[in-house]
């Protein structure tokens, strides 16, 4: 009988078991299919915007580790018929300061220099210098007009941009210094800053820009698809623009300011070692506010944008969410407000998406 009874109560409770499983399943079944579609209707989203913008480039959207969208549209080179993927690269344009501002943390917590040094410390020929910190000039406040270089070398713009690789950082310095700097130390927004930032590395670091760029936050993070312009192949500008800057002369014309090239990938995992401490400490984050350190912060989002003739680049960074979109173009259908806010837009989808549809381990 105590056998029988056994075995009944045994034979109840693999079947409750089966019962449940099938629920979890069902649920699972369920959850997954709500998932999916909420991840079709996240990407059709992106591609309408992406293609209501005629955007020719890459665009890379994440939250944390999880990819959301990967794809790449248009043509690197349009003569050739070559087109995008998601590992051309890309000029990067201004996104190139917040490398800047990376390094300048960096050499302070080397103890190489403070953002309240005055800049008399590194240009003691000119007196004026001693009422303008490192600090103004992280936040645009330092007086500097946006001085276009080529100005240096003659009126006709076509022979100047093709006579820009003869120039040096030291002949930028000392034309912006000679200029002065003139305006109200308030926010303007200004490239000049940012050169000057560079003069500031090299000296306190005794390496050149390139150098300290490469060697201290292009290789920490694995950026190998990452330089300067004119030594790493990049996607041909698409512009209707007269004038294209030459790639062998935007390093001398932008420097530490809008130089650099590089790939959504790389990005995305520059952004990953910036927030995540590994290039710098962590509290130093807490300056990024209103405009510093080569960062937008709007109190949701990082940002910045970037743009030449036929260039455009937006990056967002949610640090809240982890949400992460990096849109680098070849061609200049947007404007820079453009850019920016197919960024946004692309990002507070994803954000969305994220928040009801991605679940912690």
């Amino acid at each position: 009988m105590k056998t029988k009874l056994l075995a009944i109560l045994l034979a109840v409770a693999l079947l409750f078991c089966s019962c449940t499983k099938n629920q979890e399943g069902a649920a699972s079944s369920v959850e997954n299919t709500a998932n999916t579609a909420a991840k079709l209707e996240l990407d059709n989203k992106i591609e309408g915007l992406i293609t209501a913008a005629k955007f020719s480039g890459s665009a890379f959207v994440a939250n944390k580790d999880t990819v959301l969208f990967d794809k790449a549209y248009g043509y690197s080179d349009l003569a050739q018929s070559k087109e995008n993927t998601t590992q051309t690269a890309f000029l990067i344009a201004s996104l190139t300061k917040q490398f800047t501002g990376a390094a300048i943390f960096q050499l302070e917590e080397a103890g190489k220099l403070s953002p309240e040094d005055t800049l008399d410390k590194y240009f003691p020929k000119y007196a004026y210098c001693k009422d303008i910190t490192i600090a103004d000039l992280l936040a645009m406040k330092a007086g500097f007009d946006d001085l276009d270089l080529t100005d240096m070398l003659t009126s006709d713009l076509s022979k100047a941009y093709a006579e820009l690789s003869k120039l040096t950082p030291q002949q930028g310095e000392d034309f912006i210094l000679e200029k002065g700097a003139t305006r109200s130390k308030t926010f303007h927004y200004s490239n000049t800053s940012y050169y000057l930032l560079g003069r500031i590395i090299e000296k306190a670091s005794g390496l050149s820009y390139n150098e300290y760029v490469k060697e201290k936050l292009l290789t920490p993070p694995g950026m190998n698809q990452t330089g300067f312009a004119g030594e790493v192949p990049t996607a041909e500008p698409i512009t209707k623009d007269a004038f294209v800057i030459p790639s062998t002369g935007i390093y001398t014309l932008f420097y530490s300011a809008a130089a650099l090239v590089s790939t959504t990938g790389d990005l995305n995992k520059w952004l990953d070692a910036y927030f995540g401490g590994k290039l710098f400490k962590s509290e130093y984050l807490e300056r990024l506010n209103g405009y510093n350190y080569g960062w937008y912060n709007d109190g949701v989002w990082y940002h910045h944008d970037g743009v030449f003739s036929g260039v455009r680049a937006n990056i967002m960074y949610d640090k809240s969410t982890g949400t992460k979109a990096i849109l680098l173009a070849n061609n200049d259908n947007l404007d820079s407000s453009g850019i920016y806010n197919l960024g946004r837009y692309i990002s507070i989808a994803a954000n969305s998406f994220a928040a009801n549809s991605i679940t912690e381990e």
